[in-house]
């Protein structure tokens, strides 16, 4: 594998790393805020924090993954080396993407979550409100990151598995590309042999046709030879 190459899955892995020590605390940070009575406004300046650097930690890694793909295009590599980061980068490839659907469903879970108790809570107050007041109220409530951008996040989810598997087509192409043109390579090779082959052959039944014709005009030559 190359050095660039090897250094670049290493930042990416090291970035997936960080997102899910992030996703954990989050979901830490989620239901102790759910099960308290009382807000502790540091908790929620804390859920910021986390979510900011899963954002950032996310466009770096999609920005990393991009890098490699372009380096595989310009850099002429040994075949070996390609199926060694083919391999390398689907794994990383499918990592982030399990992060991003963790990422997701933690969110998902925690606004489903606090819809109820905000519910429940208003219910106890007496007071009635319908579906879109309640994801209003949630959406109004920075608790809760808003389902504009949990959608954002499953967008951007969907559209890195369109990526790779668009990723792997083009991989597979390029695989068969390389062994075609190694088989054409072969190929040559053994045309080259077989012709230099036939060449030698031609010139042996050249030269034991030339001999036998000699040899034809010798003896005709005895002949006449010994009859004048």
């Amino acid at each position: 594998m190359e050095e660039k190459s090897r250094k670049l899955f290493a930042r990416i892995e090291a970035n997936i790393d960080e997102m899910e020590e992030c996703i954990s605390e989050i979901k830490k940070k989620h239901n102790k805020i759910l099960s308290s009575p009382f807000h502790d406004e540091e908790d929620f300046h804390e859920l910021d924090r986390l979510m900011a650097k899963i954002q950032s930690y996310s466009a770096n890694t999609w920005s990393l993954l991009k890098a490699v793909k372009q380096t595989r295009q310009k850099d002429s590599v040994r075949r070996s080396s390609i199926r060694m980061e083919t391999v390398q980068l689907s794994s990383l490839t499918q990592k982030f993407l399990d992060t991003l659907a963790d990422y997701s469903a933690a969110q998902t879970s925690y606004r489903e979550r606090k819809k109820k108790l905000l519910k429940k809570q208003l219910e106890i107050t007496g007071q009635e409100v319908d579906e879109e007041q309640l994801e209003k109220m949630l959406d109004e409530n920075r608790a809760v990151f808003t389902q504009d951008y949990i959608v954002e996040v499953e967008r951007a989810r969907e559209d890195l598995t369109d990526v790779k598997q668009r990723g792997e087509i083009i991989d597979s192409i390029e695989q068969h590309v390389i062994e075609a043109s190694e088989d054409v390579r072969d190929g040559n090779k053994e045309i080259t042999s077989a012709a230099k082959k036939n060449a030698a052959s031609r010139k042996k039944l050249f030269i034991v046709i030339a001999l036998v014709v000699l040899l034809i005009c010798i003896i005709i030559i005895i002949v006449v030879a010994l009859y004048a």
